[in-house]
């Protein structure tokens, strides 16, 4: 830093920050620097004679690094050498074993088994196993790396990150695999050539709760004191909502399960026009309010015989009724049903559609709660209050998003990499011989195609062999 510019400094501070890094730039050591440039910089300087800045600029090299090499070779050579800089002798592992322990933990994160504490326990074991010879007496004490190791270590690599995993049930992590999937595209696709229909026959109908107690909306408080409390009622009521849209992006009138015996016209109050309600004790979705669901799509979409739809849907047990496949197959409804525990990431209602639509609900309630102190929300209020979300959320781009994201319009059976099914590769098998996925002409002249679950198979013990390191002498261990 230049002295005379310091007054200049002081009456700009921002300044400090950029002189300061430009220091920093050229005081990172020679390690970090790509290696041939240098070297090229060095060699047509000391062949050439030119400048020092000249070589530099040719070659894209930093100044003060060039310099460095050639002080270094003054003092370990005749100063016409390029001498590399000397690894520090300290460090645990290599860059390379480095890199092998940043790809495991972005893999074993993809597999839903991300390491938390364990990641230092790990690093650990992986530097007895390579045997390396720099292992801090710290690290043996704990039998794990230090917070220092691991903060070093996560500011060497910023393609890592610490995040708070979601949830996710054992059945959704091993059930959404390649053969589930390839296998419902095979069937989706048998029926999309055997009768020809266009992207606003392709419907997708889904079910979900809605209840009068949801989680808070975020609300401003204090900080640093406990998370400030929103009044609610002791116990929720809940009822069905079922959503059904087209890949052409638009959405027939919802369907309302409420939980009563008896009529009232109070209970749809505030709905949209041409929105179905039906009557069950609980709220809850069974073979008959399923039957009534799909008379409701058949009124709306004018499906017969001769005009086709294809309804896409959960395999629930609710919707393997006779009556109702009966139904279908007299009006023209063509279902296919997705492979159990994978709606998640292939229905396009709940990839891109119901996400919006709770939030819009849960706002709405919160409003209401907040305008309304002395009264509770009740289940007669819950379709007005859905009616008003489902139009803010039920929008044409997020139900294209939607069909797009899950490869069923446009049809793109290829739409999720090799990386999605990571989770799931522990339990995948390849298919023996005589084993048949599904017999897809029979179960698509009955209209009903439901893909069956891949067996799973434990993973038995297997040994690694290693790969030949980087001179072909030695082997390299992963961890």
């Amino acid at each position: 830093m230049v002295m005379k510019d310091r007054g200049s400094l002081e009456r700009h501070p921002e300044r400090w920050m950029d002189v300061m890094k430009k220091d920093m730039d050229y005081s990172q050591p020679s390690s970090t620097v790509n290696r041939k440039p240098l070297e090229e910089a060095f060699k047509h300087w000391v062949e050439t004679g030119c400048s020092l800045r000249a070589a530099c600029k040719q070659f894209n090299v930093k100044v003060m690094t060039l310099q460095d090499a050639f002080n270094r070779s003054k003092k370990f050579s005749d100063g016409k050498a390029f001498v590399p800089i000397q690894q520090n002798s300290q460090r645990v592992f290599s860059l390379e074993q480095e890199d092998h322990i940043s790809a495991y933990a972005i893999k074993i994160a993809k597999m839903f088994y991300g390491l938390p504490t364990e990641f230092r326990r790990m690093a650990y074991t992986y530097a007895v196993a390579c045997g390396s010879k720099s292992i801090p007496p710290a690290w043996e004490g704990e039998k794990m790396a230090t917070r220092d190791w691991y903060y070093a270590f996560m500011s060497r690599h910023p393609e890592l990150t610490l995040k708070t995993p979601e949830g996710i049930s054992i059945a959704r992590a091993t059930a959404f695999n390649k053969v589930s999937v390839d296998c419902f595209f095979t069937v989706y696709t048998k029926a999309m050539e055997k009768y020809c229909v266009s992207p606003d026959r392709i419907y997708n109908l889904d079910e979900t709760c809605l209840s009068t107690v949801l989680k808070p909306v975020k609300v401003v408080c204090e900080k640093g004191q406990p998370v400030a409390s929103q009044v609610s009622q002791e116990r929720s009521a809940t009822m069905t909502f079922v959503g059904i849209v087209n890949a052409a992006g638009h959405y027939i009138p919802p369907v309302f399960i409420i939980p009563r015996k008896r009529w009232n016209d109070s209970f749809m109050r505030g709905t949209i026009d041409g929105s179905k309600g039906i009557l069950h004790q609980k709220g809850l979705m069974n073979g008959e309010c399923f039957l009534e669901s799909l008379q409701h799509v058949h009124d709306k979409t004018f499906c017969s015989v001769d005009n086709k739809i294809i309804l896409i849907i959960d395999n629930s047990m609710c919707h393997l009724n006779i009556h109702a496949i009966n139904y279908t197959i007299d009006n023209g409804i063509i279902i296919v049903t997705l492979p159990p525990h994978t709606t998640s990431k292939l229905e396009p209602l709940d990839v891109s559609v119901y996400g919006p639509f709770k939030t819009y609900l849960r706002s709405l309630q919160s409003d209401f709660s907040l305008g309304h102190p002395n009264t509770s929300i009740t289940e007669h209020m819950l379709p007005e209050f859905a009616s008003k979300a489902w139009i803010r959320s039920a929008t044409p781009s997020n139900i294209l998003s939607g069909f797009a994201a899950t490869g069923i319009w446009p049809i793109n059976r290829n739409i999720f990499p090799d990386e999605a099914f990571t989770g799931a590769e522990v339990t995948e098998r390849p298919l023996e011989a005589g084993e048949e996925l599904l017999d897809l002409d029979r179960a698509l002249d009955a209209n009903l195609s439901s893909p069956p679950r891949p067996p799973s198979q434990e993973p038995s013990p297997s040994v690694s062999e290693a790969t030949p390191g980087p001179s072909g002498s030695s082997a390299t261990i992963t961890p």
